[in-house]
């Protein structure tokens, strides 16, 4: 029976909210059979072990190809991997990785802004907020606010005067200063000062959250225990070899979705010599205005096979993701639905970051002169 003619009324206003679920889901991830056996490599005793990758999905990897699977996850939860090669240096992509201003953008990823370290209010002097946005923190209040907040920075908000004909400058500048203030903190205290989300009725404790996403991450122990530890405990640990930034990001998908502007721990870790992955980063939100309750994204960079081309390295990308509209009762229907669009969607943006990086690589090695500053080719260990 078509929405129109259902009986019950609410539905079809439960049909849209699915609808705009789905459409954040499918967003939130744009990063034949053979009868040979593929060779044994780390990525494959990764991916077969941890993530039930079957010999043909490796030997797709291996051949070039991208393989994406949903993983198991929570109720308001979505967790994907995907696994690919790319034929580029992995010290090229890990370069570009640190370049989060050039490496995130796109046409969803309107503004991308890494901060400084303590970070100022001038970090975020682009962040501008929409007349929707100033409508929403006019009508927050604690546990019903349609801003993701903590009830302090509500409660800072309610201060403002909205009737003022500088309303908007004014919440702009504090939201500006709420992020520096956050960003300051979270640099110092970590996990311990991540935030609290007071917009619901029930408080969303990011660290909890993020702790939980670390816990269904299992493979880490194998592979890094020690960078498990490090991210578990930030700032506590202490761990040679990582390199870490903060950034915020401004993302518009269109359609119902308001825009999302997110703050994220970027880290980057090289393992000592000798073992894989070589490198592994991480990228840790730990705050977002709308939607969004935690997300961890880990991506493992294996050196290249004996039979591959040359420069090259393998990308183990795995996101998890704690999303608030999988809460409501009508994610329910969406369930399935989800599954589908995401893979489709991770596929055709690994596949679009996969030919940006080497265009843009190829690019850079012809305009580079020849001689010791070139970049050269990585090795196969």
């Amino acid at each position: 029976m078509s929405p129109e003619h259902s009986s019950q009324p609410s539905f079809s206003k439960s049909t849209s909210a699915v609808g705009v679920l789905l459409i954040l889901l499918v967003c939130m991830w744009s990063p034949a059979s053979a009868a040979s056996q593929p060779q044994t490599s780390q990525p494959d005793q990764l991916l077969a072990k941890y993530f039930g990758f079957s010999q043909d999905q490796l030997l797709q990897v291996q051949q070039g190809g991208v393989v994406v699977k949903i993983l198991k996850h929570q109720k308001h939860e979505v967790a994907v991997v995907a696994a690919i090669r790319f034929n580029v240096p992995l010290d090229y992509f890990v370069a570009r990785f640190r370049d989060i201003e050039r490496h995130k953008k796109s046409e969803a990823v309107l503004q991308v802004r890494k901060l400084s370290d303590p970070s100022t209010i001038e970090d975020f002097s682009g962040l501008a907020l929409l007349p929707q946005d100033i409508q929403d923190l006019k009508s927050c209040q604690p546990d019903q606010c349609p801003f993701k907040l903590s009830k302090k920075e509500i409660e800072g908000i309610q201060q403002l005067d909205f009737a003022a004909p500088e309303a908007g400058e004014r919440a702009t500048l504090l939201i500006r200063s709420q992020q520096a203030d956050y960003a300051r903190k979270y640099s110092i205290n970590g996990n311990r000062v991540m935030i609290v989300y007071g917009d619901k009725s029930i408080p969303v404790e990011s660290a909890s959250q993020f702790g939980e996403l670390l816990d269904e991450s299992s493979y880490l122990l194998e592979y890094a225990p020690e960078f498990l530890d490090y991210l578990r405990n930030f700032p506590d640990r202490v761990l040679p070899s990582v390199d870490r930034f903060l950034y915020w990001s401004k993302e518009n998908y269109g359609h119902d979705l308001k825009a999302i502007v997110s703050m994220t721990d970027a880290v980057v870790y090289r393992q000592a010599a000798g073992k894989v992955p070589p490198v592994l980063l991480a990228s840790k939100q730990i705050y977002a205005n709308h939607y969004f309750e935690s997300s961890l994204a880990l991506s493992m960079l294996f050196g290249p096979r004996e039979a591959d081309p040359l420069p090259s390295f393998y990308l183990v990308y795995v996101n998890r993701s704690r999303i608030d509209l999988l809460r409501k009762w009508y994610s329910l229907f969406a369930r399935g639905r989800v599954s589908d669009s995401v893979a489709s969607s991770m596929r055709k943006g690994v596949l679009d970051l996969k030919n940006k990086v080497e265009t843009e690589y190829a690019a850079d090695q012809a305009a580079a002169p020849a001689g010791p500053n070139r970049l050269r080719h990585n090795s196969r260990h």
